[in-house]
């Protein structure tokens, strides 16, 4: 077996780190009010979701400053992962001129593009969200990241399932979107579906839609059914991280699993100021996502790819052997692995013998803190201190 891909350390970039500084140092309210305020927001994305539906937090002050020290170059971070990948996996995603970013928020997706995919090819930006105050600033934080190099920037007050007309192919996100939308009813099902659909009837053919979302157990499992409902239509075909086009393999277990992914990034200081007396833990960020490609009318889907996708930690298999789950061709396999793999990681020359039903494994991820309003329950540093 072949190890195909290497991750490397995530770094956050100079020119956004000193914007970020600059927008921090505009801010009046002490340190220690600051890491009050992410420790309240944190509080709304973990018990209290409810009201993230009834307006948009990014509308006050306090909290918009919380969100702009830790989640923004948190969710650059994530989003940068998935565009290396993406590039990897589909190169004409670089020749895509145009950028919209759907619930733009302080406009992180944006920010991970311009980056990610350089500056060579000036790009159109499109934010759209439903706070006015959170618009101004990710326009002002993009236009001094880009140094006039964007062929433009555009922002609109807009809330989903609206969908704004686009008139060439483009990069699509919803990043950190759909689990702000949701709830467990069918009136959640209705709403991406009715996303989705929308999305199908306006993106022109080859425009690329990625949507990222927590690592946490609801979003990720509706983000895999939004896959198999985008491949029931006939309109989308799937990037990443799947490397095939089949229904999802974890939809059909009872274990509830749904598909995750960790980067190592290392947290510029004006991140670990503020998380830091908190004990949120920076250094692993996990998510969710799916890319998928708009096909033109009549395209046939390609075959599956003989590559598989590692979707799990390292793990003691029968025998006491070094294991780790992979998902191919619809499929999810238990495998021998002889070498150190990675969470997200591309196997080449994937061998069907399968390790057998794991025994034992490595303790559990610690997902939570990375997830877009921390992991399920009490606050990390609201739990008794690991030691």
């Amino acid at each position: 077996m072949e190890h195909q891909t290497q991750q490397p350390v995530i770094t956050t970039p100079g020119r956004l780190v000193a914007v970020l500084e600059e927008e921090v140092g505009r801010i009046p309210a002490p340190l220690g009010k600051q890491i009050d305020a992410l420790s309240e927001l944190f509080e709304r994305f973990t018990s209290d979701r409810s009201g993230l539906r009834k307006g948009s937090y990014l509308d006050d002050p306090r909290l918009r400053t919380a969100y702009l020290r830790y989640h923004l170059p948190l969710n650059v971070a994530r989003a940068a992962w998935v565009i290396r990948d993406l590039v990897r996996i589909h190169p004409a995603l670089g020749e895509l001129r145009e950028v919209i970013d759907l619930g733009a928020g302080l406009g992180s997706a944006s920010l991970a593009t311009f980056f990610g995919l350089g500056e060579s090819v000036p790009r159109r930006f499109r934010l759209f969200d439903k706070s006015r105050a959170a618009l101004k600033t990710a326009r002002r934080i993009l236009e001094s990241c880009s140094l006039g190099s964007a062929e433009s920037i555009e922002t609109a007050e807009s809330r989903l399932p609206s969908i704004p007309e686009v008139a060439s192919p483009s990069i699509v996100w919803l990043s950190m979107v759909l689990n702000e939308l949701s709830s467990r009813d069918r009136a959640a099902d209705d709403r991406r579906e009715s996303t989705l659909r929308r999305l199908a009837e306006t993106l022109p053919p080859r425009s690329v839609l990625i949507v990222m979302e927590p690592a946490l157990r609801e979003p990720g499992r509706a983000l895999l059914t939004l896959h198999d409902e985008a491949l029931a239509t006939g309109d989308w075909r799937v990037l990443a991280p799947c490397t095939h086009q089949r229904r999802c393999p974890l939809l059909r277990l009872r274990d509830r699993s749904w598909c995750h992914f960790k980067l190592v990034w290392d947290a510029p200081p004006v991140v670990r100021e503020v998380a830091d007396p908190l004990g949120l833990d920076h250094t692993l960020p996990a998510f969710s996502y799916v890319a998928l490609e708009r096909l033109p009318p009549g395209a046939r889907l390609p075959p599956s790819s003989p590559e598989a996708r590692v979707i799990g930690d390292p793990m003691r298999v029968q025998g006491g052997k070094r294991g780790v789950y992979v998902c191919r061709d619809g499929s999810r396999d238990a495998i021998e692995v002889s070498r150190s793999v990675r969470r997200g990681d591309i196997l080449a020359g994937y061998s069907a013998r399968q390790a057998g039903v794991p025994h034992s494994s490595s303790p559990p991820e610690r997902s939570g803190s990375q997830a877009s309003g921390g992991d399920r329950g009490r606050p990390p540093w609201k739990r008794k201190a690991r030691r």
